[in-house]
């Protein structure tokens, strides 16, 4: 699209408006560019793409910045304007002028601003007219940048007023109402498209009379698959979630996944709970809520932030909550409905009193319903539910990272090291302030006309006073690496704790020119001396005692706020994004192949007999062919119930606590065939045991 780049800032933006709103008149979509990959998500959460008018928008804002106050706002890099310095022949294409002031700056990016949310309300009218996804999603990536935009600007302005000490002026509130205007343009604009998939789903996707036709007395596909509906939902969801992923931005793109699951999820929840069957169609239901709990134990991580929302440990997101919770519900429906008649006398023959089943669960514990749709990383052992080993734990923490749709510096930051590589300096680099002190200290003591023997008494007595404050997870790293030293390395007086403490000191005092060099050498022969070896000898219990004292101590898993402050520091370091890059596109590429090196892979999966090779450009792994999406959840098959190949440890499920209440479990019970007021194909043994169950509960509900 020809634009013109010289004139009037609002005369170029009137035009560019006008053709941008021709060509999507005349081709029915949206003129788009794709956006820096590195700039894509982050705190401010930009999107892949934008509109062009956007993009060239923000390009004419920057330039008018760079005019107004001689600098870049660094919102586009720290291009600046040719010959900014000389005032007198600083003249623009077309002969305008390219100074001005920031009044001025002000004054035109407000006015473009307001023209550029009239073009785009304009825009997303027509989508939403035509259910246009792609110019939806176009126009929204236009509101999310221009606002980041305006934020940034409104930041700047801020930090200019702190500096210069100037009141707030009309103009400068202005900015930041149209910041206001197009940050709820960009929510509005996600709540439509999400109403849009959710209208989607709801109308097209998850209805077929067949497959719902629960009373029919014909098995479903005689009895050789399970329901369309499930099958087509999962392939929806799936090939959404690509789009998403690579259109929206990420964080909008979660949230907006989240409910389309959620809002999908109730009408499926609401329609096995509630669903009266024939005997025929028994084994569908049972068979489509397997599925779905399958399904929904797949596309969780993508939606969860860590390992610790998916297990509904942490349950900040109300979203996540409500999906944990319809998904208990559908493992209650399932286990009552799919349960063999005899398994659920012998466990409530005895009266309901002590039905573990009723129990309340622990909080502490793994959700249920994820525990039984992912076998291979759990075990339902008598009653409890329990991480096999420490492997699922990281296990988890890799799914949910591989699933995101932008890098989670933090959850990158957890068992990987902050800095110089490869371990040693992760180790080191708590022990930096400590050891501080103990540096001026020696430096001072050496001025002052101390001996090198002296010094080194001294250091060993002010490590002694720090002991107390190293860090707890710090000693019990060091713990683990010295039941691992092979036997060709000694660290000092066989501690790897003390070794750390003096490599640390040893760093600073390199650091120091003239006698803390020698000090830092004289570190290297502690221990000559008997008084040095006696000192040495009492450091290494007092460090042990405080091991000792540290066994119950918070790591960074344990504590996530720190996690964050971590990769925001390290980001803000000359290596730390080119460290967590290189970690992140490790941890895509190799998800698969770490998995098999934990056990923790699906059953019949087989895993790589090496890392694979990461390309030069790494990009997102290829997706999988969209045949092997619809007949698979993951690399599981669907109907694996109706197979065979999937058997349910019943006995287990009903001794495990799942907070149902016998009201809500009748409730259910009724609805099985076997229940039915004329059930006619019942055998002299489940019409029995059915008996017994109807009076089981008869009781129960007379009692109370």
């Amino acid at each position: 699209m020809e634009i013109m780049e010289d004139g009037n800032l609002m005369d170029r933006v009137r035009i560019l408006l006008q053709r941008d709103l021709a060509y999507y008149q005349d081709h029915q979509t949206v003129l788009q560019e794709n956006l820096c990959p590195g700039v894509v998500g982050g705190l401010l959460d930009f999107p892949h793409y934008s509109s062009f008018a956007a993009v060239k928008l923000i390009i004419w804002w920057e330039e008018a910045y760079v005019a107004a106050y001689q600098r870049p706002s660094g919102l586009l890099g720290n291009v600046v304007s040719e010959d900014n310095g000389n005032n007198e022949d600083d003249r623009g294409c077309g002969g305008v002028a390219t100074t001005s002031s920031p009044q001025e700056f002000l004054s035109v990016v407000t006015s473009s601003a307001g023209q550029m949310l009239e073009h785009l309300h304009t825009l997303s009218q027509e989508a939403l007219d035509h259910a246009d996804l792609t110019v939806l999603t176009g126009t929204l990536g236009a509101a999310a940048v221009i606002k980041n935009c305006l934020w940034c600007y409104n930041e700047q302005l801020k930090k200019r007023a702190e500096e210069t000490g100037s009141p707030k002026s009309d103009d400068k509130v202005t900015l930041y109402n149209s910041y206001r205007r197009y940050h709820d343009m960009s929510e509005a604009l996600a709540e439509r498209l999400l109403d849009l998939h959710c209208r989607l789903l709801s109308l097209y996707v998850l209805q077929d009379a067949d497959c719902l036709n629960w009373e029919d007395k014909h098995l479903f596909f005689e009895g050789e698959r399970g329901s369309f509906v499930i099958q087509m939902w999962w392939l929806y969801i799936q090939g959404t979630k690509e789009s998403l992923w690579n259109t929206v931005p990420p964080k909008t793109a979660q949230r907006v996944l989240a409910g389309m699951v959620n809002e999908s999820l109730s009408i499926l929840t609401v329609r096995y709970t509630q669903a009266k069957t024939s005997s025929e169609r028994s084994t569908l239901l049972i068979n489509d809520v397997s599925n779905l709990l399958l399904c929904i134990s797949k596309i969780l991580p993508a939606v969860c932030n860590d390992a610790s929302e998916l297990l509904a440990h942490s349950l900040q997101n109300n979203v996540v909550k409500d999906i944990h919770a319809k998904c208990h519900e559908l493992l209650k429906c399932l286990i009552i409905r799919g349960c063999p008649l005899e398994v659920l006398y012998r466990v409530f023959r005895k009266g309901l009193s002590g039905v573990q089943i009723f129990q309340i669960k622990d909080a502490q514990s793994p959700a249920t319903w994820f525990i039984f749709a992912v076998p291979h990383l759990f075990t339902l052992n008598k009653g409890k539910q329990c991480l096999p080993l420490d492997a699922a734990s990281i296990a988890l923490e890799l799914i949910v990272l591989v699933a995101q749709p932008q890098a989670s510096w933090s959850l990158i930051l957890k068992i990987w090291n902050q800095n110089r590589p490869p371990w040693v300096q992760a180790l080191l680099r708590p022990l930096e302030s400590l050891v501080f002190p103990i540096t001026q200290t020696l430096i001072c003591a050496v001025k002052d006309g101390a001996s090198t023997d002296q010094a080194m008494i001294l250091a060993l007595d002010c490590v002694g006073q720090i002991v107390e404050c190293v860090p707890p997870h710090l000693l019990c790293a060091a713990a683990l690496i010295e039941e691992m030293v092979p036997a060709d390395v000694q660290p000092m007086a066989g501690s790897v704790s003390l070794q750390l403490i003096l490599s640390a000191l040893y760093s600073q005092l390199q650091q120091h020119s003239g006698s803390s060099m020698a000090l830092s050498e004289a570190l290297c022969d502690l221990g000559q001396n008997t008084k040095q070896t006696e000192k040495i000898q009492a450091l290494v219990v007092k460090i042990n005692d405080a091991r000792t004292d540290a066994e119950d101590f918070m790591s960074v898993e344990d504590t996530p706020h720190m996690a964050d402050m971590l990769a925001s520091n390290l980001l803000l370091t000359e290596e730390g994004p080119h460290y967590l890059k290189v970690m992140w596109q490790f941890l895509q590429f190799s998800s698969h192949w770490l998995l098999g090196q934990l056990g923790m892979l699906e059953p019949g999966e087989s895993a790589p007999q090496s890392p694979p090779i990461i390309p030069a450009i790494a990009s997102r792994p290829t997706p999988v062919c969209l045949l092997h999406t619809m007949f698979h959840v993951g690399h599981r098959p669907f109907d694996q119930l109706l197979t065979g190949d999937w058997n349910i440890d019943w006995n287990s499920l009903l001794q495990t606590s799942l907070n149902i209440t016998p009201d809500s479990l009748w409730a259910q019970l009724v609805l099985r065939p076997e229940f039915q007021d004329s059930p006619l194909d019942l055998s002299q043994h489940d019409a029995a045991v059915t008996a017994a169950l109807k009076a089981i509960f008869q009781q129960f509900s007379n009692t109370s």
